[in-house]
């Protein structure tokens, strides 16, 4: 580190300034090193070397969440860019049975450009079932896991070409290539039982619950494949602690 001295010229002032050495003095400047002095910018080495760090790891967070958002939008155009097309003279009717995992895929792959989708479900909404079992805990709220299925429809195909009826699917006839469905809701209007003719049928409304053929089972075990088996859970859990603190 340099420290600055100032001396007193007395010797010299009258020899080199002798108009000024009545009325002012004169001073020398001069730098002179110590031996325990500290280099200057050694003081802020350390805290330069976090600020770098910190705009490094900005730097790479940045440029973290570009590529993935370039890499998913690149991959949804693929995907639309790749879903089956037909000639436009003649959409094909598409019946999809279900509202699960597997019938969303398949709405989320087709082209309503290029076909007429139907949707028949007697559950109106899609349900997140890995987290049956937070909802039965109380973890989380049973809206949380579920989506309406007219908003997916939406979001995917902005509700072009696409319709969806809350009714169950009582018969299959291939030959005439038609479903017929009804509505087995508490409140039904003057028509509930309908006919869908269609040229493509997806069938997607999952499988039971498999219990291996053991007796009893079905009669003294709880279920957790639907948000009805959830809810049942949770509140048979309830009554019981409730009895259980009676006095």
């Amino acid at each position: 580190m340099s420290v600055i001295t100032v001396r007193k010229l007395s010797s010299v002032k009258h020899r080199l300034f002798p108009a000024l050495s009545a009325s002012s003095h004169i001073y020398s400047i001069s730098h002179v090193k110590r031996k325990d002095a500290v280099p200057f910018g050694s003081r802020f080495s350390s805290s330069n070397k976090k600020g770098k760090r910190g705009r490094r790891f900005l730097k790479w967070t940045l440029g973290s969440i570009l590529a993935a958002t370039a890499g998913y939008y690149t991959w949804k155009f693929i995907e639309k860019a790749t879903r089956p097309t037909f000639p436009n003279e003649k959409k094909k009717k598409v019946v999809i049975l279900g509202s699960g995992w597997s019938a969303v895929s398949v709405i989320n792959h087709l082209n309503p450009g290029q076909f007429d989708i139907t949707v028949v479900s007697p559950r109106n909404y899609f349900l997140f079932t890995p987290i049956l079992p937070s909802v039965t805990v109380g973890t989380v709220e049973s809206r949380s896991i579920v989506e309406p299925i007219r908003k997916l429809i939406y979001k995917s195909h902005k509700g072009k070409n696409v319709q969806f009826f809350e009714a169950e699917c009582k018969e299959v006839d291939a030959k005439n290539k038609s479903v017929w469905c009804r509505d087995e809701s508490g409140i039904q209007g003057s028509v509930s039982d309908f006919k869908i003719d269609y040229d493509i049928l997806v069938v997607a409304v999952g499988a039971g619950n498999n219990t291996f053929n053991t007796p009893g089972v079905e009669k003294n075990c709880f279920f957790l494949k639907e948000m009805e088996d959830a809810r049942h859970i949770r509140d048979t859990m309830i009554d019981l602690i409730e009895s259980a603190s009676y006095p």
